[in-house]
């Protein structure tokens, strides 16, 4: 009785499982690879394909496959990591790009996100050595801007971030060694640990006022920073003893600290300005 329960049991397995091997869809369009996103029975993501990627990658807002068609969603994980794409033209309705999507693509120069983009994965376009502009545009959805997501990025100059962000993780634009500038969104709280680490062409950068943290060396091996804007009319203390001082480096006395006007007397009194050693109004 026990072995027919068994076998009855393992018939029954098989066919579920044949039944959810049945559901999962891969099909290639135009040398692009999907996978059905079974969250979303009408929509797909970008995966690894059979061949490795490689030039410039077309991915259109829809697809058809055997009748139906398909919104592009998303961009899986590793889909066209250590792949040989030089330009990648991503659909306006992409909601979301996984961790390491496009990490190791040292051809690609230049990318442009769509505004609709809400979520990118860690380390998203780490060892992209070639990419020299992004356009994260305006995006209301994207909060975050993940760990590693820009490391190693090493030819990146220009850098837009959209409004709404409210975090920088970490190690995000570490060893960007190109990056002269650049200018924190008004809603980031958080910037996390070696952010900016070794940027050593970063010249300024401007803090906002919802700032609250700086990690551990967030600034670490920045050996040309010279101006550091901070735009809280209420400065809050820096007890991480490396965020401004690091590798060798220390902002407090190479750069000029720039704080509203009226209010140089209290960052004086603050944990983490007070060690400036210039300081001026704007």
């Amino acid at each position: 009785m026990n072995k027919l329960f068994s076998l009855a049991f393992c018939f029954l397995m098989s066919i579920a499982c044949g039944d959810l091997w049945a559901q999962t869809r891969v099909f290639e369009c135009s040398g692009v690879a999907y996978e059905v996103m079974h969250a979303y029975g009408n929509s797909v993501a970008v995966v690894r394909g059979s061949r490795v990627y490689s030039g410039s990658v077309n991915i259109p807002g829809s697809v058809s496959h055997e009748g139906r068609s398909y919104s592009v969603r998303a961009i899986a994980e590793g889909a066209f990591r250590d792949s040989y794409v030089s330009n990648v033209s991503l659909p306006y309705n992409l909601a979301e790009i996984g961790a390491e999507a496009f990490k190791g693509c040292r051809s690609l120069s230049r990318i442009n996100l769509p505004n609709n983009v809400g979520v990118i994965g860690a380390g998203c376009f780490e060892d992209c050595t070639a990419l020299y502009t992004v356009d994260v545009g305006y995006s209301s959805s994207l909060r975050v801007l993940p760990a590693r997501c820009f490391r190693n990025c090493n030819s990146l100059r220009e850098l837009r971030l959209p409004p709404y962000i409210t975090a920088i993780g970490d190690a995000c634009f570490q060893d960007c060694r190109l990056l002269r500038t650049i200018s924190i969104p008004c809603r980031v709280e958080t910037i996390g640990s070696n952010a900016f680490r070794a940027c050593r062409s970063l010249n300024s950068v401007t803090l906002p006022a919802a700032l609250r943290k700086l990690g551990s060396c967030c600034f670490g091996a920045c050996y040309n920073l010279r101006a550091v804007v901070c735009e809280s009319r209420n400065p809050y203390p820096v007890y991480e003893s490396t965020a401004l001082r690091g590798d060798g480096v220390n902002i407090y006395r190479q750069a000029t600290l720039r704080v509203p006007r009226g209010l140089l007397d209290n960052y004086k009194q603050v944990v983490g300005w007070r060690e400036f050693g210039k300081m001026e109004e704007f």
